[in-house]
Order: structure tokens, then sequence, then C-alpha cells
């Protein structure tokens, strides 16, 4: 399965820990923002549910996808 981009609200106290943990379940942390308390990163969608039930996270959300028609398509 194609993994998925996820940002993850942590709690502040927890950020450095966290890192180590999201890192064993095998998702790949792109970025620690400490000051705003969230990790980005990319991990197969199937430890999603693994993920959200670690101590210190507070928040999982996908990315999401869009896309624009091409300049000279038809306007919707």
């Amino acid at each position: 399965m194609a993994a998925v981009t996820l940002t993850l609200g942590c709690s502040d106290d927890a950020i450095d820990s966290l890192v180590r943990e999201v890192e064993a379940t095998g998702m790949r942390v792109d970025h620690v923002h400490r000051t705003l308390g969230i990790l980005t990163g990319e991990v197969d969608p199937s430890r999603i549910p693994e993920l959200s039930r670690l101590d210190g996270v507070t928040a999982v959300e996908a990315a999401r996808g869009f896309f624009t028609p091409p300049p000279d398509g038809d306007v919707q």
C-alpha cells in the first residue's frame, strides 16, 4: 500500500520521545516542529490506528490531495 503523509499533534512534554516511538511504528518523520507541537512524515495507512493510540499523540491528520483542471479545460 502507498504511504500517506500525516501530521501528528503532540503533547509539548512528549515530542522528543514521541519521535522515537513513531519511527518504531514505521513512520518516516520528515519534520519536527517543537514550537507548534507537531510531527510530519509518511507511513503505511495500516499503521494509523497504532499511531493514534500512542501516549502523547493528540491528533492524527492525513494530508489531502487536490488537482486543478488544465488552463484550457472547461469551466465547471
